[in-house]
C-alpha cells in the first residue's frame, strides 16, 4: 500500500468521523453562544475543539494532514456548523477558502506555513490598510501598517496582507507571522458577528522575505508562485468566487437556523393560542422560507461543483467567473428576503436582548453586508463582460 493511499484512507476516515460527530458538535456550539458573544471572540476551549475535530483542515491537502475536501463538500459541513454558531462557521469557512489559495505560494513559504499541525491564516485581502509603508530591501521588503477586520486573529498563526510595490504599482500577497503583529483587543465592538474577534492589528517595521511574496493578480487568475511545484486538484479554482462562497456558506447555515427558530416559535404559539387565533400567513412564510433556504444551499453546492468540471478543460473563462460571482450574490439575496419575511412575522419576538432571534438577526445581517455579497458592483462587471467590454479596473472577477 502506497503512502498516498494511506493518506487518502486516513482523510476519508477522518471525514466520516467528523460528519458522524457534527450533530453533537452543533448542539455544543449552540450552548457556547452566550460566552462567545460575551468574549467577542472564540474562546480558547472552543478553538481547541474545532481543531480537535479537524474543522480548520477541511480543504487542506491530504499530503499536509488535511481532509482535502473540495469546496462543495466543505460548504455542506459549514451549513451545519453555522446552525450551532455563526462566528465559528465564519472563521472555519474563511480558513477553508484561504487554504486553497495558500497551496499556490512558493515551496519555501508553504513549507513554513504547513510545517505543523495547525494552519489558520487571517487573510486581510479586503481590508484597507492605514499608514502602509513597504520598502524594497535586499532579499525582500520591509513592511509596516495597520489593518482592521482581522477575522480570527486570535486563532491564527499567520496573516496575509496585500502590498502595492513598484512603479507602476503591482499588488502582492504577503505572508507574515501572526507573532509580528500587535493586536488591539479593545477594537472589536460591533452589532453582529461579535464572536469572530475581527480586531484591528498593527505591524511595526518587519522584514518579509521574497519567498513569502506572491503576485496577487497571478493568484486571482488561477496562477501559482513561480517557485511553486505543488500540484493540487484545486490549483485553478477561481479565487474570488471561492472567497464569496466562503462568506455565503455560513450565511446560509444561519438562514437555516433562523427558519428552525421560527418553526419552534410557531409551534409554541400554536400550543398557547386558540385555534381561531392561528396565523395562516405565518405558516405560509415558514414553508416558503424553508424552501427558499434549501434551494439556496443546493444552488451554492451546484456553483461550487461547476469550476471543478471546467478545470478539466481550459479552466473557467473570465466571463464564467463573473457570472458565477453574480449567481452567488443572487443566492444570498434570495436567502435574505426569505429570512427578512420571518423576522417581520415574528415581530416583537426578535427584540429581547439575548434571545436566539435577536442574535440570529444581528449575525445574519452582518454577514449579508459583506462587500463580496453586494449585487450591484459585481453585477456591473458581469454585465460589461456580457456586452463585450473590459471589466472595471482594480475589481475582482
Amino acid at each position: 500500500m502506497t503512502t498516498t493511499t494511506v493518506a487518502v484512507q486516513s482523510a476519508t476516515t477522518h471525514e466520516e468521523a467528523l460528519l458522524a460527530g457534527l450533530p453533537e458538535l452543533v448542539a455544543w456550539l449552540r450552548s457556547q453562544a452566550a460566552e462567545i458573544e460575551n468574549q467577542k471572540r472564540l474562546p480558547a476551549h472552543v478553538i481547541e475543539r474545532l481543531h480537535a475535530v479537524g474543522l480548520f483542515k477541511l480543504t487542506l491537502p491530504e499530503t499536509h494532514g488535511g481532509l482535502g475536501l473540495t469546496p462543495d463538500k466543505a460548504w455542506k459541513i459549514i451549513f451545519d456548523v453555522a446552525r450551532g454558531n455563526a462566528s465559528a462557521a465564519w472563521l472555519i469557512s474563511l480558513c477553508a477558502a484561504n487554504v486553497v489559495m495558500l497551496t499556490r505560494l512558493s515551496d519555501r513559504a508553504r513549507s513554513e506555513l504547513f510545517d505543523g499541525n495547525r494552519v489558520v491564516v487571517s487573510a486581510l485581502t479586503g481590508a484597507v490598510p492605514r499608514n502602509l509603508v513597504a520598502l524594497p530591501v535586499e532579499g525582500g521588503i520591509t513592511l509596516s501598517g495597520a489593518w482592521g477586520y482581522a477575522s480570527g486573529i486570535d486563532a491564527a498563526n499567520w496573516v496575509g496582507v496585500l502590498v502595492p510595490l513598484g512603479n507602476p504599482a503591482r499588488t502582492f500577497f504577503a505572508l507574515v507571522p501572526k507573532s509580528s503583529f500587535a493586536i488591539d483587543h479593545d477594537s472589536w465592538n460591533v452589532l453582529g458577528m461579535r464572536g469572530t474577534g475581527s480586531k484591528d492589528v498593527v505591524l511595526p517595521e518587519t522584514f518579509i522575505p521574497d519567498h513569502r511574496l506572491t503576485d496577487w493578480a497571478l493568484l486571482q487568475q488561477g496562477g501559482k508562485h513561480p517557485d511553486c511545484t505543488n500540484t493540487e486538484r484545486l490549483d485553478a479554482y477561481p479565487i474570488n468566487a471561492l472567497f464569496a462562497a466562503s462568506i455565503l456558506a455560513p450565511s446560509l447555515g444561519v438562514a437555516h437556523a433562523i427558519v428552525d427558530e421560527f418553526e419552534a416559535f410557531m409551534i409554541r404559539r400554536l400550543h398557547n393560542a386558540n385555534p381561531g387565533d392561528r396565523d395562516p400567513h405565518a405558516m405560509s412564510y415558514l414553508a416558503q422560507a424553508r424552501a427558499a433556504v434549501t434551494l439556496a444551499c443546493r444552488a451554492l453546492i451546484t456553483e461550487a461543483e461547476a469550476p471543478l468540471a471546467a478545470m478539466g478543460n481550459e479552466g473557467p473563462t473570465l466571463r464564467m467567473k463573473a457570472e458565477m460571482r453574480v449567481r452567488i450574490v443572487m443566492i444570498a439575496r434570495s436567502a435574505m428576503e426569505a429570512c427578512q419575511q420571518l423576522f417581520s412575522a415574528a415581530g416583537g419576538q426578535i427584540l429581547p436582548t439575548g434571545a436566539p432571534f435577536e442574535r440570529l438577526l444581528r449575525d445574519f445581517h452582518a454577514m449579508y453586508s459583506h462587500v463580496l455579497l453586494q449585487p450591484e458592483p459585481i453585477s456591473e462587471n458581469c454585465g460589461r463582460l456580457q456586452l463585450g467590454l473590459d471589466p472595471l479596473p482594480n475589481t475582482r472577477v
